[in-house]
């Protein structure tokens, strides 16, 4: 009589498992059997993005529905946001911060070096300002060019009669913050590099030069 108490117990502890077990919600399996493009070097990206500086928005391709298209490590696009992108995978939102040092300078770090005829230089600037001035007198002095760009003088050559301007991007000296969503990836061998896909408008924002 006794072990057939036990059995029951037993019985009933195996039933009480069971109920206890159906009860408990299964966990989805998840198959790990697929293949997740993350962003890495020579990878063509395409993604949207809006820039925004001091808490304005200077640019936004999300408004535009024009994305941008660059291959990563190709030097065209500036170091803080090429680092920012990668290993982020298709459909993924991301916010990058990148410092001036990584963006596009210091305010006073005049990266942009141009040399130009010295007396169509001095032209320029008696049409701007109805005044003649001489080289030595405009090496004392800073601009704007037409891109909005701080410039200065920085020496010449009269021998040669040639003029050197450094300039800073108008965005030198600011922190920059991106909100980027990647629409697609392609590996190296999956894309045929042209022409077009390697160069941009010197004019965008988020151009190197």
């Amino acid at each position: 009589m006794k072990q057939i108490y036990i059995y029951v117990i037993i019985l009933a502890i195996v039933l009480i498992g069971v109920l206890v077990l159906a009860l408990i919600p299964k966990q989805q399996t998840i198959d790990l059997n697929y293949n997740v493009k993350l962003a890495d070097y020579n990878d063509k990206i395409t993604l949207n993005y809006e820039l925004t500086v001091d808490g304005n928005v200077l640019e936004s391709s999300f408004d535009t529905n024009r994305p941008l298209s660059f291959v990563i490590g190709a030097g065209n696009m500036i170091k803080g946001f090429e680092q920012g992108v990668l290993g982020l995978t298709e459909g993924q939102e991301k916010i990058i911060t990148v410092s001036p040092e990584d963006g596009y300078g210091l305010a006073n770090d005049y990266k942009y070096v141009y040399q130009n005829d010295l007396n169509e230089v001095l032209n320029a600037i008696k049409q701007q300002t109805g005044n003649d001035v001489n080289a030595q007198y405009i090496q004392k002095g800073s601009f704007q060019d037409l891109m909005g760009r701080a410039c200065i003088f920085d020496g010449y050559d009269l021998n040669k009669n040639i003029q050197t301007i450094k300039c800073a991007h108008k965005l030198a000296g600011k922190t920059l913050t991106f909100r980027v969503k990647i629409i697609k990836i392609e590996k190296p061998g999956e894309l045929i590099l042209t022409n077009k896909d390697q160069n941009f408008d010197v004019n965008k924002d988020l151009n190197k030069a």
